[in-house]
Order: C-alpha cells, then structure tokens, then sequence
C-alpha cells in the first residue's frame, strides 16, 4: 500500500508499470471523474480506455474489443515492421486495420507483390493463394487440429513447402490458464437462462432477442442452446437489432396507408428528434414476417429514396421452441456441459504441447534423430493423435505444474523473448528460396 499526499506522484505507480512491463495494466479507481482525470493525463506512449457504469454499450464493448485485439495486434505490427526493416516485404493483418488496408495487404499477397503477411489466424481461412511457400507459427496453436488446419494453407500447387512451429514454453502455460479463465459458475448460468426464457416478454414462437454485450458472458449460443434431447431455442441469423430510421419523400402518414411494415414502425417506434428507433424483432412479431423479410422490406425502402437508418446492437436472435420445466436442472446440465468442453480444450492444447516439445527436444535423444528426421517423428505423433485421440497421446502426464510454476507467471514474460522469435522468423524466411 501507498499512502501519498495529493500530486505526489502517485499515478505514477500504474504509469511505469504500464511503460516497462508487457501485458495489460489494469487501474481500479473509485470514481468516474478520477478515471477521466488519469486517462486523460496518460503520456501518448501508454495507450488506455475506461470501463465504468457511465458509458454506453458501444462505448464498453469498444474498449473491451481493443483490450482484447491490442496484444495481439501489437506483436503482429512488431514482427512485421521488423522484417520489412530488414528488407523482408511484408505487411500486418489483423482486425485493428480498416477493412480497404485488410483487402488491400490480402490483394498484394495474393499478387506476390509482398512476400510476408503478418496476421491473425483469421487471415488464412478464406486465402485464396495456392503458391503459399510457408506457414510460420509464432505461437502455438490450440489444437492438432488449428495446427494442421493452418499448415495446409502451404502447398497447394504442389511444390515443396515449408512449415516452421516457434515454441514456446510461456505460450503454452498462458494459452492453458486463458483455457482455465473461460469456465462459467452454475449461477451465471442460471441467470442467463432466465433472461433467455424471460416468461414476461418471451413468449413461444416468438422472434427474440439478445444483444451479445448485455450478456453477462460470451456463448457459443447454437451449440450450447441447441445440444440434448431437447431443443428448446431455433437460433436465426445473427442481426443488429435497433433500427434508427428516417422518412425523407413521401410522408410517414401517406406511406403507412400502402405499406402494412410502415404502419407498424409508426406504431411501435420511439421519436427521437425526428427519427423513428425501433426493435426489428419486435415489428417482425407484429406484422407476422421473419427478421430477414423486415431488413430486405428497409432495403428496399432505402434503395427507393423513401428512408435513410442506421442499425445497432448487434445480436442472438432466436425462436422458443419449448420452455424448460426445471430452470435449475438445465443450468446443472449446460455447467456440466461447458466444464466438459473446457477439459477438452486443455486435453486437445496439451497435446499439441506435447508433440512440438517432443519434435524440438526430445526427438534425437529417444530416438536418435537427426534434424532432418524430426518432421518423421511428428507426423507419426500426428498420425498417432487422430488413430487414438488425444487422450491415448497423453497418457503419460504432461509436464504437471505446481503453484509455483510459470504456469501462474505467464503474463511477465522476458522482454528479449519478442525480439529473438522475431529474429528466429527472420532467419527462416531468409533460407527460404523465393
């Protein structure tokens, strides 16, 4: 504890913490207006946000998506910048960058006008690109299966390929307790299948809604509100619901009388200075259309001249198929689910561990294997892992972690550590053949 007097320097406490150290620094202040006062006097060089009751859904769900990408979004920026300072062409990828800048790094890639994109594993995923030489991970990814997955964007014309795999031990312990942080108490879950059977406003057959950052936590809605015997929610496309609109030629009155949805807007809808804000899901319900037939009719609308709006709140959207008898048992059953899944997301990352380990250290000395023999070894693993499942790969204990293991000491990671995997990818594109 410190105890300072006023303008004594104590902000300072969080200020170089944020400056020297890597990770996020997290401030607890008790006042809003003191939050305001500390962001704002913040040096350029420490980028920070706010999170209080006071602000908007936009406002929080802003701050939390660049909490989220910033790590992320830094090492990609880093890496990429570090090659091109070494007259290796290449370019970041990643969701902080307009969607132009985006399309624009993917044009030039595809084009080989640049040799290298540094990206988030997103980018990979719709890469239309057959001549990739190379997949260079430099984290570890979750799964055998991301691993292979991500691999195959290499190769495709045929020509030999390479695939490198940068390990790290730190990667793994905080990617492991990031696996053990999404776990979700019966409780929570209780509650938010309450406000999903909501017995006041949701009734069967319904279209309803959520909007995700009113949650109070992230779901894989389709697959835990769809799985078991039962069904009791249709999931429908995901849809920002509130819709601000506007009327420009003709009159609300005058179109209302030739346009049952318009009637319906004007019934249902809030003013606010001229603009008509409503719930798409609720003006769906009323007039007996689907959430898809109320956005092609706006379309429609605009592209006529007739209204200009804006659409917020993205959201679940869903349909109750049958409401459960017992709202504690469900939540029992959807817990046990969820820690399950949990387990096995720790099995499947184990796994992966295991096998890179193997091949980087212990490949020569079980086996005797040269370096040229180590990628014979992982495959056979591999090949091994989709035989007998991950939990035949790890019958044998992987590295048990005590309390006081880097496993809880995952966030102060060494600061040379960045630049010698930076380097490391350097060196690797440098011995390829263009």
């Amino acid at each position: 504890m410190l105890v300072l007097p006023t303008g004594a320097g104590k902000s300072l406490c969080y200020q170089l913490t944020a400056l020297i150290l890597p990770g996020l620094t997290l401030v607890v202040s008790p006042l809003v207006a003191l939050m305001v006062d500390q962001l704002r006097q913040l040096p350029p060089s420490i980028p920070g946000g706010i999170l209080s009751s006071s602000q908007t859904n936009e406002e929080s769900s802003e701050t939390l998506r660049l909490l989220c990408e910033g790590h992320l979004k830094s090492e990609t920026d880093q890496i990429s910048k570090y090659l091109y300072d070494n007259n290796i062409t290449a370019k970041s990828y990643h969701s902080g960058i307009p969607a132009s800048h985006r399309s624009r790094t993917q044009e030039l890639f595809c084009s080989n006008k640049i040799r290298v994109v540094v990206a988030t594993v997103a980018f990979g995923m719709g890469l239309d690109k057959s001549d990739v030489g190379a997949v260079i991970h430099y984290s570890l990814p979750e799964s055998i299966e991301e691993y292979m997955q991500e691999n195959g964007r290499a190769g495709r014309d045929g020509r030999l390929s390479h695939c490198h795999l940068l390990l790290d031990d730190n990667t793994y312990y905080k990617l492991r307790s990031l696996s053990y942080s999404d776990g979700v108490d019966e409780y929570t879950i209780n509650k938010f299948l309450c406000q999903i059977f909501n017995n006041d406003t949701n009734v069967l057959g319904d279209i309803c809604s959520l909007v995700k950052e009113s949650a109070s936590r992230k779901f894989d809605m389709k697959e835990e509100l769809e799985l078991g015997e039962t069904q009791y929610v249709r999931l429908l496309p995901q849809l920002n619901v509130t819709c601000t609109l506007h009327f420009h030629k003709t009159s609300p009155g005058l179109l209302s009388d030739k346009d049952m949805l318009v009637a319906m807007i004007l019934k249902k809808s809030e003013t606010k200075q001229g603009h008509y804000v409503f719930d798409i899901p609720t003006i769906a319900n009323c007039v007996g259309v689907t959430t898809i037939d109320v956005s092609n009719q706006l379309l429609k609308l605009k592209l006529s001249g007739e209204i200009t709006y804006e659409l917020k709140d993205p959201s679940f959207c869903y349909v109750i198929a049958k409401k459960p008898e017992d709202m504690c048992s469900l939540a029992t059953y959807f817990t046990r689910w969820l820690s399950d899944v949990e387990s096995h997301k720790v099995r499947k990352l184990d796994a992966m561990f295991k096998i890179a380990r193997f091949a980087a250290t212990e490949c020569r000395k079980d086996n005797g294997c040269s370096d040229s023999l180590h990628t014979s070894c992982m495959n056979r693993n591999i090949s091994d892992y989709f035989s007998g499942g991950c939990d035949v790969l790890l019958a044998e204990s992987v590295n048990k972690m005590s309390k006081s293991s880097p496993f809880l000491r995952a966030d102060i990671k060494i600061p040379s550590v960045l630049t010698q995997l930076v380097r490391a990818i350097t060196n690797i594109i440098r011995s390829m053949t263009v």
